[in-house]
């Protein structure tokens, strides 16, 4: 867990970075893997992210 979060968090990061570049960009960003909600290393993933609007089983919450 060490390392492969670390990792998979800055791919993530990389990721979200490649779809909005500009202010004017937009995207979304689908995470099907429940595991980002019930697992504790999920929440580091979703931490890891740049303050976006989220949106969990059509709630949206503030970032």
């Amino acid at each position: 867990m060490r390392i492969s979060v670390p990792d998979a968090s800055i791919k993530l990061v990389q990721a979200c970075g490649r779809l909005i570049r500009k202010e004017a960009d937009h995207g979304r960003i689908t995470l099907l893997d429940r595991r980002v909600l019930t697992r504790r290393y999920g929440r580091a993933l979703l931490d890891s992210l740049p303050p976006f609007v989220r949106e969990i089983d059509g709630v949206q919450q503030a970032p």
